[in-house]
């Protein structure tokens, strides 16, 4: 497969997920990779969902989730609120459009809120609930869970029609492709369906034996901590019993993305055997939880072979350096390459290309297309 092959395989995807250990370069190869499709002509959406938060960094600005007025307005309408990067690609003679910025899990759940809620003023009581500012800033998975939603919400949105997403590191990452499952069983657990059963009919305690133990208990706790917990119990589960239902199906709907041919998910990593067992271990961890893995990129490789002779007018002692330098190069690309060669053989990844080390380039946007048009497709082993 060579180069224009693989640039049109993953142009004419809808999404591309970049996965992988830590510190092996994924934000970066994510924005060259979204560059590289806005300068081709594709409306780009470039995400991030990577604490670090770096892809601002990379693209000279900060992804600190802090937009303009008029971006926060469309926010809270649940809209995008992204950087419109365009004109640095306009610069370059590119075609399309690059929007670029980090999911906000927060604000995204705020806005899932305001869009589902049967009334305008449903909606106001759950964000003005102390227990929902509680849960919805807390609660395990939900953040993952509200970045899928997000990028579901993208998905949707006609102005983009290529989607770039920069995962966190491999433990992480776990978590985000598992989020929809953890939300349905969570929906589905003995707290939620007690809270239902017994404050699910307009705040009024179910007749059961059980709905009677647990009004009970509440009371009494409300009663010990001197607070309203019990009103606030009622508010909060009345509020949201319109949005179990949507939660649930929209946790179907976003697993079903992930896992169709449409997204493209490409394993990001480096030839040294560190990185090469985690990155087994992940893939591993995705195929058996239903989600395909399509591609492995190996970044930062010592590429290619130094074979040619040292000029016969170097002097010494240049000229033992030299060759002391080109012996310790090729010693580290003879050992990339077993690595390489045993992860390809175990993968049977279709798509396998890497990136040689490139020198550091002050000109952030330089730097992404050089990266892109350094990748060099292999289809095998035998470097």
């Amino acid at each position: 497969m060579n180069g224009q092959q693989l640039e049109a395989k993953l142009l004419t995807r809808h999404m591309v997920v970049c996965v992988g250990p830590g510190g092996v370069g994924k934000t970066t190869f994510a924005a060259a990779l979204a560059v590289r499709a806005a300068h081709l002509g594709r409306r780009v959406a470039c995400l991030t969902i990577d604490p670090a938060r770096r892809l601002g960094d990379i693209l000279g600005f900060e992804t600190d989730g802090t937009v303009d007025e008029a971006e926060q307005s469309k926010a809270a309408m649940g809209s995008d609120a992204l950087h419109d990067v365009t004109p640095l690609i306009a610069s370059r003679g590119g075609k399309g459009t690059l929007h670029v910025g980090m999911l906000d899990a927060q604000r995204t759940f705020n806005a899932v809120v305001r869009k589902r809620s049967s009334s305008e003023e449903r909606a106001e009581r759950i964000l003005n609930n102390r227990l929902y500012r509680y849960v919805s800033g807390s609660l395990s998975g939900l953040q993952e869970y509200m970045a899928l939603e997000r990028l579901c919400q993208l998905q949707e949105n006609t102005a983009y029609d290529f989607i770039v997403l920069d995962t966190p590191p491999s433990d992480n990452v776990v978590d985000f492709f598992a989020a929809p499952a953890r939300m349905r069983e969570a929906l589905a657990g003995p707290l939620v369906r007690m809270m239902r059963r017994v404050y699910g009919g307009q705040g009024a305690p179910g007749l059961d034996f059980l709905g009677k133990w647990a009004f009970g208990v509440f009371n009494v706790l409300s009663r010990i901590t001197g607070a309203s917990l019990l009103d606030e119990i009622v508010a909060f589960v009345e509020a949201l019993s319109d949005l179990f239902g949507t939660f649930s199906e929209r946790a179907d709907q976003i697993e079903t993305m992930l896992k169709s041919t449409d997204v493209e998910v490409l394993m990001i990593t480096r030839p040294d055997s560190a990185s090469a067992n985690e990155t087994a271990e992940l893939q591993g961890i995705l195929e058996k939880s239903g989600f395909h893995v399509d591609g492995l990129v190996f970044n930062q490789c010592t590429y290619p072979e130094i074979t040619e002779d040292i000029p016969g007018d170097v002097c010494e002692p240049c000229r033992s350096e030299m060759a002391t330098l080109n012996s310790d190069w090729n010693t580290v690309y003879q050992k990339e390459k077993g690595v390489i060669s045993d992860v390809v053989d175990k993968a049977g990844f279709r798509c396998v290309c890497l990136i040689p080390l490139l020198p550091f380039n002050r000109n952030r946007l330089d730097m992404l297309f050089r990266i892109w048009r350094s990748l060099i497709p292999i289809k095998s082993p035998d470097l």
